[in-house]
C-alpha cells in the first residue's frame, strides 16, 4: 500500500474528507466509523509520512487500542506448587530431631545432613531462614573461598562438605557477622531478626522464634519491606502467555483456522520446529497461523510487561522479530506498562500495524483470516 492508500484508510476510519481533519479526529478522541479495524488504522497511520499530527494521532491510537486489563500484580498463578507455611515447620522439626538437645540452638552440620535426607524440604527452609531464597544461597556459597559448591535444586542430593558451606554462609546473617559491601549499608537480614527487641542472635534466636512465634505486626512488617507473594508472582508470571495462548487458539479454532503452538506457551511444537517452520528464529513468537498445506502465514507473539521499564526493554526485543522471517507477524501486549510507551508506536511500524492486547483477540483472529484468505486466493 502507498501513500494514498493509507490516507483513504484513515479517511475512511474517521468519515472525514480531509487528512488534517481525521488525525485531529483521531487526536480528539471522536467515534470512529467502525469500518476499518483498529490494527488496519494504527498500520495506516503509522505508516503516513510522520509529522507533528500523524505523531500526535498515532500516539492517541496507541494509548487507547494497547490498554491491557490485565495487571499481572493481581491475580495468583499456581497458586498449587506455593510450600504451605506447615511443610516449613515440618522441615524444622526434622532438624531439632537429629540435634543433640532436639533444638534448633544446637544445630549441626551432621543434623541438617540427616534432616536433608528424611526432607528434602530442609535445606531451602534453613535458606529462608536466613532470609535467602535458594538461588541468593546458592551463589553466596559459589562465593565463598574454595567453595564445594551445592546441588542444581535444594533437593540435593546434599554433601556434608556443601552442608557446612551452605551453613556458613547462613550462620553470617543469623549472627550478623556480614560486612556490608557499600559504606553506610546495613547488610540484609530478615526483618524479625533486625527488629527483635531481645539480644539473641544465631540459632538462639532461631529456636525461640520457632517456640513462641513471629507476631503479626511483624508479618505485616515484613510485607511492606518485601511484598506479599512477589518471589511467586516473579516465578510465575511466565505463564501468563501460556494463558492467553488458551484463549488466542480457542478463537482460532472457533474460526476454522489451523496453527502451530509453540512449547514456550504450553503447546508441543519444539522452537527448533518454529524455526524451521518461520525459516528464521521465532524469538518470541509463541503460535503460527498456518495454510491447509502447512505454509506459515502468521507468527504472533506474546509479551507481558507489568510496568513501563519492563515494556522498554521487551519492546527493543520485538521491534526487530518482525525481520527475522519472511511471514507476516502479530504481537499481543499483556499488562499496564505498553499503553503510554514510546516503543510501543514503534512496534506498530514494526508489526504493520498487528499489535494487539487480550481485549482484541478477536480482531488478530479477523486479521489472520483475511490472510488465509489471501493465501487462498
Amino acid at each position: 500500500m502507498d501513500e494514498e492508500d493509507h490516507t483513504a484508510t484513515v479517511l475512511r476510519a474517521t468519515g472525514r474528507e480531509d487528512l488534517g481533519d481525521a488525525l485531529a479526529w483521531i487526536q480528539e478522541r471522536r467515534r470512529l466509523t467502525g469500518e476499518v479495524r483498529t490494527d488496519e488504522l494504527m498500520a495506516a497511520v503509522a505508516n503516513l509520512k510522520r509529522n507533528m499530527r500523524v505523531e500526535a494521532a498515532l500516539r492517541e491510537i496507541t494509548r487507547s487500542a494497547l490498554v491491557s486489563k490485565v495487571d499481572p500484580s493481581t491475580d495468583l498463578l499456581a497458586v498449587e506448587a506455593a510450600v504451605r507455611p506447615r511443610a516449613y515447620r515440618e522441615a524444622l522439626e526434622e532438624v531439632a530431631r537429629y540435634t543433640s538437645s532436639g533444638s534448633l540452638a544446637d544445630l549441626s552440620v551432621e543434623a541438617v545432613y540427616f534432616a536433608q535426607e528424611r526432607n528434602p524440604l530442609v535445606l531451602a527452609t534453613l535458606g529462608l531462614v536466613a532470609g535467602l531464597a535458594w538461588r541468593d544461597l546458592r551463589d553466596r556459597v559459589a562465593g565463598l573461598a574454595s567453595s564445594p559448591g551445592t546441588p542444581a535444586s535444594p533437593e540435593g542430593p546434599w554433601d556434608l562438605e556443601q552442608i557446612s558451606a551452605a551453613l556458613v554462609v547462613i550462620d553470617r546473617v543469623l549472627k550478623d557477622t556480614e560486612v556490608p559491601q557499600l559504606e553506610g549499608a546495613t547488610p540484609a537480614r530478615p526483618i524479625e531478626l533486625m527488629f527483635s527487641e531481645d539480644q539473641k542472635t544465631g540459632w538462639d534466636a532461631v529456636a525461640s522464634l520457632m517456640h513462641d512465634g513471629v507476631s503479626y505486626e511483624t508479618l505485616l512488617a515484613q510485607r511492606a519491606v518485601g511484598g506479599a507473594w512477589l518471589s511467586h508472582r516473579q516465578a510465575t508470571t511466565g505463564q501468563i502467555p501460556a494463558l492467553i495462548a488458551d484463549e488466542l487458539c480457542c478463537a482460532l479454532d472457533n474460526a476454522g483456522l489451523s496453527y502451530r503452538r509453540g512449547t514456550v506457551v504450553g503447546g508441543d511444537v519444539s522452537k527448533a520446529a518454529l524455526r524451521t517452520l518461520l525459516q528464521g528464529e521465532p524469538g518470541q513468537v509463541g503460535v503460527v497461523v498456518v495454510s491447509g498445506t502447512g505454509k506459515a502465514l502468521l507468527a504472533i507473539a506474546i509479551s507481558v510487561a507489568r510496568d513501563g521499564g519492563t515494556a522498554r526493554k521487551s519492546g527493543g526485543r520485538l521491534r526487530t522479530l518482525p525481520s527475522q522471517f519472511g511471514v507476516p507477524a502479530a504481537v499481543v501486549l499483556i499488562g499496564h506498562g505498553w499503553a503510554a510507551r514510546g516503543e510501543s508506536m514503534e512496534l506498530i511500524k514494526s508489526f504493520d500495524g498487528r499489535v494487539f492486547t487480550e481485549q482484541s483477540v478477536e480482531d488478530l483472529v479477523t486479521a489472520a483470516i483475511a490472510l488465509t484468505q489471501e493465501e487462498e486466493r
